[in-house]
């Protein structure tokens, strides 16, 4: 059984239940990297602003770069994203205890100290929870995220591969119309560019033969995420034209609730942060000359290699769905 609400984590007698516990360090690292965020984008647009002639032009090219602000910073990605996986770790516990106790589905566990305990949605745990009078700011401060940056890399039942194989795909060669989702492209590429990286590789390198024989995986592993993404987002549209009977207010329903689009699919998100990573890692083994910027790697080179449908599909991205570690590692 799912926890639907937040009290249903709390025990009445002062003692955690371990989503309580969980909840507590999280509330607390949220707020570290809540202050150093807000502090390196009040740093970056005063930057920006003291080297430009125009200031108000300067601050609207920080925000056509960073559009969701401080909490995209990825050390507050880095902190979403490791308490997503640990609440949802400890969901796979509990579900385990259940069975193991023989327990009824529709029953909850009790933890060690006789308290009713279930699991509860990720999601649910990072963001309603902390509307609980004490962590409302820090709710409001996450409110300008769109999608959940978390991923997966491996496909699953729930994926219609057979059906995205049914759907025609755009060629990898068309030139979507309009300039529009270039100019967010550009401005996602450059956006790395406000964080202090240590090691940060040169902007347009060529890179080495590992590097480009690791973008051509990329690439078959992404158009292949990308139709069954494809697929999804036409499901959920059809779905709510069911509901609506009318084909452009589902669409508009989607968006709404969806803004990121196909990219938010966990599947490509999943492969743009495997190939970051990737890229990063075999950064370290490479010369310097040699070593490519990651965001160049997964969005650039997909544009100067004519993949233009994939590249405009990751332009949707309002921030990247990497974190990153005190170090300044991606993670």
């Amino acid at each position: 059984m799912i926890a639907r609400a937040k009290d249903s984590i709390f025990k009445s007698d002062g003692m955690g239940t371990r989503h309580e516990k969980l909840y507590s360090q999280y509330a607390k690292d949220l707020r570290v990297v809540k202050v150093a965020a807000e502090r390196w984008w009040r740093s970056l647009l005063l930057a920006v602003e003291d080297k430009a002639k125009d200031a108000a032009r300067a601050a609207q090219a920080v925000q056509l770069r960073w559009p969701a602000g401080a909490p995209s910073h990825p050390r507050v990605i880095a902190v979403l994203r490791k308490y997503w996986i640990e609440c949802e770790e400890l969901n796979r516990q509990l579900m385990e205890e259940d069975q193991q106790h023989g327990s009824k589905p529709d029953m909850e566990e009790e933890d060690e100290e006789g308290e009713e305990e279930s699991p509860v949605p990720a999601k649910d745990f990072l963001t309603e929870f902390l509307l609980d009078g004490k962590n409302d700011k820090l709710a409001e401060f996450l409110f300008p995220l769109t999608y959940w940056p978390i991923g997966r890399e491996e496909e699953n039942e729930s994926d219609d591969v057979a059906g995205a194989a049914r759907r025609p795909s755009p060629s990898a060669s068309d030139s979507p119309p309009g300039d529009e989702w270039q100019v967010r492209a550009r401005a996602l590429i450059s956006a790395v560019r406000d964080l202090a990286i240590p090691n940060q590789p040169r902007a347009n390198t060529k890179g080495s033969p590992s590097h480009r024989e690791l973008f051509t995986s990329y690439v078959k592993r992404l158009r292949r995420h990308k139709t069954i993404a494809d697929s999804w987002w036409n499901d959920l549209i059809e779905a709510q034209e069911e509901s609506t009977g009318d084909r452009g207010q589902a669409i508009e329903n989607v968006i709404a609730r969806r803004p990121v689009g196909p990219a938010s699919h966990p599947l490509v998100v999943g492969t743009v942060r495997k190939h970051w990573l990737e890229v990063a890692k075999l950064n370290q083994q490479s010369p310097e000359p040699s070593r490519v910027a990651p965001e160049e790697f997964v969005l650039e080179w997909l544009i100067q290699n004519r993949q233009h449908d994939l590249a405009r599909t990751l332009a949707s991205y309002p921030f990247w769905p990497l974190g990153m570690n005190v170090q300044g590692e991606w993670v």
